[in-house]
């Protein structure tokens, strides 16, 4: 099968344990996992077309959403200012980590390491390091939404390079990040970067 010349980087960006997974969804009573709720709650009619395929789960998609809606209602009914801050800082929250519109440099390393690892593959911190500032480099030249191209279809060194240059890419606290998102490395990477990727 072809693969197509871009690849969101939602695809990319595979969390692995809870505390990953939680940077997306939020902390349980967060206001983030309250905007998520919320969300889902309001989709729920679409998800039971695309997904549901027992009467019980029709049956609870569509409790969701009339509970989600009652909620709206009730926060209506009684100008209850906090219920519509609330979901506004978690909708906020939310915006500052989707993988399709934030620049956020933790995306992009979770989305490198999860590229330069696939089928097993060993790799090194400088390796993903660089994967990742090319990515960004990459997301940056294509716009919205963040796509990271497919090998063949990269922009050119030189396009990378004045990205990385202008956007001041390489001094990012890399190795921080890193840390704080739990990233571990073999002692020795395979050398060479993955196919369609240059080096610096």
């Amino acid at each position: 099968m072809k693969l197509p010349a871009f690849l969101p980087l939602r695809l990319l960006v595979r969390p692995s344990d809870i505390r990953i997974l939680e940077r997306f969804r939020g902390k349980s009573g967060s206001d983030q996992d309250f905007a998520l709720q919320m969300l889902i709650g309001l989709y729920a009619p679409l998800m039971r077309k695309a997904f549901a395929k027992t009467p019980k789960e029709k049956k609870e998609l569509n409790a969701l959403y009339d509970k989600t809606i009652q909620k709206i209602r009730e926060a209506a009914r009684h100008n209850d200012a906090e219920f519509f801050r609330k979901w506004t800082r978690g909708c906020e929250a939310l915006t500052a980590i989707d993988p399709d519109s934030s620049l956020d440099p933790d995306n992009f390393l979770l989305a490198a390491n999860n590229f330069c690892t696939v089928g097993g593959r060993r790799t090194s911190q400088t390796e993903v390091i660089r994967t990742t500032i090319d990515f960004m480099a990459a997301a940056i030249i294509k716009g919205f939404p963040n796509r990271i191209p497919t090998p063949g279809h990269q922009p050119t060194r030189q396009q990378l390079d004045a990205v990385i240059k202008e956007r001041r890419l390489k001094t990012i606290g890399w190795r921080a990040r890193i840390k704080k998102l739990g990233l571990k490395f073999p002692d020795k990477g395979k050398r060479g970067r993955p196919t369609g990727w240059r080096k610096h």
